[in-house]
């Protein structure tokens, strides 16, 4: 289970999207981090999901 914008846009983009739909949850991240290699992508998202 892989969301389309994490392959589109990656971590911060998808991260920052997921915060924005619960309302209790803020979402801060550095500006200048790049991509992450793709599972490591995939696995932090799983994580910050659970």
């Amino acid at each position: 289970m892989v969301p389309a914008s994490l392959l589109r846009n990656g971590i911060k983009d998808s991260l920052s999207d997921f915060c924005a739909a619960i309302s209790s949850v803020q979402f801060h991240f550095i500006d200048n981090l790049t991509r992450l290699h793709g599972k490591l992508e995939i696995m932090v998202y799983r994580c910050l999901h659970e």
